[in-house]
C-alpha cells in the first residue's frame, strides 16, 4: 500500500487556512450582528435621548440664519435712506429657505420613523447553539469562503442573515438541515497544489484584514461611536443639559432678532417662520 507523505509546509498552510476561515466566520457573524442589531438599536437609543432636541436646535439655528439675513437686507435699505420692501425681502428668503425646509422636514420624518420602529433584540432560546448554527451556514455559503458560490447560495445566505438578525432559530435550523443533507454543512479541509494553497491563504488574510477594517470603521462612525455616552447615565444627563442650554440661548437670540424686525413687518413678522 502506498502512503502519501504531506510536506510539513503543506500541512501548515492547511492549518493556517482553516484557522483563517474560522476567523472570517467569526468576523462575519460579528459584522452582521453589528449592522442589523447594534447599529439600529444605538441609533434609536440616541434619538430617544437627543434626537428631537437636536432637530429643534437645527431648526432654530436655520431660523437664526434667515432672520440675520433678513435684518441685513432691512439695514441695507435703511442705509440707502429707502423704506424696506418687506414683501420682496420675504419672497427672496422664502425661495432661499424652501430647499432647506424640505430637508429639515425629511430629517424630522426619518427621526420619528426611527423612534416609532420596534427593532428586534436577539433573544434566542439558546444563544450559543444558534450562533454556532449561523456560523456553520456562513462557512458553507459565504462568497468570502467559497469563490464558486452560486446566486442561489447567496440568496439562502441572505435568508440566514435575516433570520440571525431577527432571532429566528427555526429558519436557521431549516437552512442548516438542507445544507447537512446535501453534505455542505461540514466542508472538507482545503486541498490543492502548494501554490494554490498559498494563493488561498493570501486571499483569506486580505479578507480578514478587510473585515477587521470594516468593523473598526463602523465603531468610529455614528451611532456606534456613541456607545460610551449611551451607556453612562451621567454623560447622558450632561449632554442633555448642554443641548438644553444651547436651545435656550438660540431662543433668546431669535427673540432679539424678531423684536428688531417686527416694526418693519406689516403682519407682525410671525407668519414667515411659523
Amino acid at each position: 500500500m502506498n502512503y502519501m507523505i504531506l510536506h510539513p509546509q503543506y500541512e501548515s498552510l492547511q492549518r493556517e487556512i482553516e484557522g483563517l476561515k474560522g476567523d472570517i466566520v467569526t468576523l462575519r457573524t460579528r459584522l452582521d450582528h453589528v449592522r442589523s442589531v447594534e447599529e439600529p438599536l444605538y441609533l434609536k437609543k440616541y434619538n430617544q435621548y437627543f434626537g428631537l432636541l437636536e432637530h429643534e436646535i437645527s431648526e432654530k439655528y436655520y431660523e437664526y440664519c434667515l432672520l440675520k439675513r433678513k435684518l441685513e437686507m432691512i439695514t441695507a435699505a435703511l442705509n440707502r435712506n429707502a423704506t424696506p420692501d418687506m414683501e420682496t425681502i420675504n419672497s427672496i428668503l422664502e425661495i432661499e429657505a424652501r430647499e432647506y425646509r424640505e430637508m429639515l422636514a425629511q430629517k424630522k420624518a426619518e427621526l420619528r420613523e426611527t423612534l416609532e420602529k420596534n427593532f428586534c433584540r436577539v433573544n434566542f432560546r439558546d444563544t450559543e447553539q444558534t450562533k454556532m448554527l449561523y456560523q456553520k451556514i456562513v462557512r458553507a455559503l459565504h462568497p468570502d469562503l467559497n469563490p464558486f458560490a452560486s446566486e442561489e447560495d447567496c440568496q439562502v445566505l441572505q435568508q440566514a442573515v435575516e433570520a440571525f438578525s431577527a432571532g429566528d432559530i427555526s429558519t436557521l435550523e431549516a437552512i442548516a438541515t438542507v445544507l447537512e443533507m446535501s453534505g455542505r454543512l461540514n466542508p472538507t479541509v482545503t486541498s490543492g497544489s502548494m501554490d494554490e494553497l498559498k494563493n488561498c491563504c493570501d486571499h483569506l488574510i486580505q479578507t480578514v484584514k478587510s473585515l477587521v477594517s470594516q468593523l473598526n470603521k463602523m465603531d468610529e462612525k455614528f451611532p456606534l461611536n456613541q456607545r460610551k455616552l449611551l451607556q453612562d447615565k451621567k454623560l447622558i444627563n450632561k449632554k442633555m443639559e448642554t443641548l438644553k442650554k444651547e436651545h435656550a440661548h438660540l431662543e433668546e437670540v431669535l427673540q432679539s432678532f424678531r423684536n428688531r424686525i417686527r416694526p418693519f413687518e406689516t403682519d407682525g413678522g410671525e407668519s414667515f417662520f411659523n
